[in-house]
């Protein structure tokens, strides 16, 4: 079994994971556990991570993202750090043998010179040192043509295996996909985590839409099973695609603690996300604004903390996004906050708020539920489905009736009975999830179950 954790690999030097990384990472984590391979892309192509390699690669995600402080956060492991080096130069002599093959010498040599200076890495190397292991490293590539990496798929697999892909990324590639599936014999197995950028494209940047349709376009094609998060995506793909038997896998919640907070302990307003326009940050905070103009006396120093990294805006908004937040104390914006700074955050708010337009699914207002802190949403199909209906609900757009909920925050009675809505959620598990895995992959290949982990869990 192979999954593919190329996004794993380019997010693991952020400073905190979108949901979507975490996915990948927990499937990481298990996979790799119960003996799957990683891999990688390179252009078309497939690497396999090493073992050690995977090892290391998951500990420093973890401590990274967890908060865990000094070193051990920010210093990438040797092997893992040294294998980075060989993957950037390999990547750098692909793009050079392409521009070689189709006679673009000049090319091949800007190509290589690029690639260096453009790699980045993190502490505790600079960019300066970093860029000239890497060229070591391509000009080792270049005079000694052996490869340093282990690449997947050269020829037809023995038995059947499986790869898998939770990221999206590299689902563009036809000829990738293809190859696997026609001269390698290998079952694919892919997780759709919403088609958003096809059903509500103004809400994304230009283009969205036709990558998006193109990366669905090559799992209609290639995929031998499909795996959503919810069944307001499953339905969505039912109804514009022709994946018609989407298995709903839905994502595990993270355990953020809390629950024992008690309600005159807690403070504020919180809301996690991308600064993008599907979050409705600029309506959310308008309206927080107005609650305060109108209720200081409820308010008193409370804010409306927005956790997220900066996706994109227009000029415009987000000139008015940062002015609102420079000009009142009423509203932070933090980004780059660990998992750990997050859940402390989450655990002792008095509500979490999500004004989004359309969500695929919505790990925040599950995990904020586990901790048990009341959540105030906008009323979408995804909303109601991750909060098994224990959150309150307005429509979306309307003021007054987000309001009406702030309110109620600050009333004893409305806000006892909110959060005894909390005690009813039942988390999402990873455990459970990755058995539905098991058991969806097992069928699909005609295996028992019980056959599952010796058959498709083999070490390549």
């Amino acid at each position: 079994m192979y999954l593919d954790v190329t996004r794993l690999l380019e997010r693991v030097r952020a400073q905190s994971p979108t949901g979507i990384d975490r996915v990948e990472f927990e499937y990481a984590k298990y996979l790799h556990v119960n003996g799957a391979n990683l891999v990688t892309q390179i252009g078309e192509r497939l690497v396999i991570v090493p073992s050690d390699v995977s090892r290391e690669l998951l500990d420093f995600a973890a401590k990274r993202w967890n908060g865990t402080n000094g070193a051990a956060a920010t210093m990438m492991p040797k092997r893992f750090a040294a294998w980075d080096r060989r993957l950037e130069a390999e990547r750098c002599v692909s793009k050079v043998l392409v521009a070689l093959r189709n006679g673009r010498i000049r090319e091949a040599f800007l190509t290589a010179f690029l690639s260096t200076i453009s790699s980045v890495g993190s502490a505790p190397q600079s960019a300066k040192v970093r860029r000239t292991l890497i060229l070591l490293e391509l000009l080792k590539r270049l005079f000694f043509p052996s490869s340093a990496v282990v690449w997947l798929g050269r020829a037809r697999m023995q038995g059947q295996t499986w790869y898998i892909n939770v990221g999206h990324t590299g689902l563009n590639k036809s000829h990738m996909l293809n190859h696997l599936r026609t001269v390698c014999g290998i079952q694919i197995a892919i997780y759709i985590h919403d088609l958003l950028p096809v059903s509500h494209p103004h809400l994304f940047r230009e283009g969205e839409r036709d990558k998006h349709l193109t990366r669905i376009a090559n799992v209609e094609r290639n995929a031998n099973v499909v795996l959503t998060n919810s069944r307001f995506t499953a339905g969505e793909l039912f109804k514009r695609t022709n994946i018609k038997d989407a298995a709903v896998l839905e994502i595990g919640t993270l355990a953020h603690g809390g629950g024992g907070v008690a309600a005159d302990g807690r403070s504020g307003f919180v809301s996690i996300g991308t600064i993008e326009p599907r979050k409705n940050y600029i309506w959310l905070v308008r309206c927080w604004l107005e609650f305060c103009e109108a209720h200081p006396e409820l308010v008193g120093n409370e804010k409306l903390t927005i956790f997220g990294r900066a996706g994109w805006l227009s000029g415009a908004e987000k000139l008015e996004l940062d002015k609102m937040a420079d000009q009142r104390s009423r509203v932070q914006i933090i980004s780059g906050a660990s998992d750990r700074e997050i859940g402390e955050k989450v655990a002792s708010a008095r509500a979490y708020v999500s004004a989004a337009h359309v969500e695929g699914w919505g790990m925040p207002l599950a995990e904020s539920l586990s901790a048990g802190t009341p959540v105030i949403a906008s009323d979408v199909p995804a909303h109601r489905e991750v909060t098994q209906d224990q959150a309150r609900f307005f429509r979306p757009g309307n003021a007054d009736e987000l309001i009406q909920l702030l309110t109620k925050c600050f009333d004893q009675r409305e806000y006892q009975q909110m959060l005894q809505a909390t005690s009813r959620f039942r988390p999402w598990g990873w455990d459970e999830h990755f058995k539905k895995l098991e058991a969806i992959l097992a069928q699909s290949a005609g295996s028992s179950f019980s056959n599952m982990r010796q058959k498709f869990f083999d070490v390549a």
